[in-house]
């Protein structure tokens, strides 16, 4: 009877195994990023970490790592309905490389820089991030103007899978 029942609940077991969380807690550092793919995300907002090496502004960070599964493009983001008229002032870096030599690829502040714009948040960040495959990039949300908690998305646009 017990095997039985054990049985029956298995299946549920793996089933929640497999769905994701996203709302874990990012690394302070880039040792300690946390692995990101493709969705949304909730940020603490920085209000301790590194913010990293040369490259843009910020004294805290929030570390996130991606390993590019395709050669293509990934849009980086924090105009996403959930931060909707809450005029978070995010910024954002990113890196490739490795933790003992990372390469800035760039920072955006506030997405009209970037020639885009988010209706509901002036201050949003957004960046477009050509990747290549099997290489990992880092992104970091630091604390330049505000550590408010926070939605971000990354999206993978386009390429070829590896």
């Amino acid at each position: 009877m017990a095997l039985r029942h054990a049985l029956r609940c298995l299946p549920v077991v793996l089933v929640l195994g497999a769905i994701p969380f996203r709302g874990l807690a990012q690394g302070d550092t880039c040792t300690t990023a946390l692995q990101v793919v493709s969705g949304v995300y909730a940020s603490t907002g920085p209000t301790t970490g590194y913010a990293g090496p040369a490259c843009g502004g910020g004294d805290n960070g929030n570390w996130y790592m991606y390993m590019a599964s395709f050669t293509g493009a990934i849009t980086i983001t924090s105009c996403h309905p959930l931060n909707n008229g809450l005029q978070y002032d995010t910024y954002l870096k990113v890196y490739t490389g490795n933790c003992n030599s990372l390469t800035c690829i760039g920072f955006n502040d506030d997405m009209g820089q970037a020639g885009q714009s988010c209706g509901n948040n002036a201050f949003a960040s957004y960046m477009q991030v050509n990747v290549t495959a099997g290489q990992n990039y880092y992104i970091v949300w630091t604390n330049t103007f505000s550590s408010l908690p926070f939605t971000w998305e990354l999206n993978e646009c386009e390429g070829t899978a590896a």
